[in-house]
């Protein structure tokens, strides 16, 4: 848990006495993020794009609590398989949830439309 919030808890007993304690309260995943996560994030990204197998302009990379998580597109399996390879061995790195997608020939890129684009006469 990192810096949570606090709450502020009163209690009043049967004797007209109060009781006032602070209860932490826990944070939701993505309201924080640990601070080991940015150099371990700047890390994979310069471990990707220093690896010639792996074209790193066609990925995105996320981190959190030590978890890599890649995202975009690969061309091929192996290609895929090599990025992850080379994520997991990066000091800081706890795991990989590799989200890759494999291009397809003749298919457009995510994001971008089917219908071939006409110039207007």
């Amino acid at each position: 848990m990192g810096r949570g919030r606090a709450v502020l808890v009163v209690l009043t007993a049967t004797l007209g006495t109060s009781v006032a304690q602070e209860v932490p309260v826990p944070t939701t995943p993505g309201e924080t993020r640990a601070p080991s996560d940015e150099p371990t994030e700047a890390a994979v990204a310069r471990v990707l794009q220093d690896d010639p197998r792996v074209h790193a302009m066609k990925m995105k990379v996320a981190v959190r609590l030590g978890v890599v998580t890649l995202t975009g597109a690969a061309q091929s399996i192996s290609e895929k398989e090599a990025a992850e390879a080379a994520v997991r061995r990066v000091s800081g790195v706890r795991g990989v949830e590799n989200g890759l997608v494999i291009d397809q020939p003749g298919e457009p890129p995510p994001g971008a439309s089917m219908i071939p684009e006409v110039p207007a006469r």
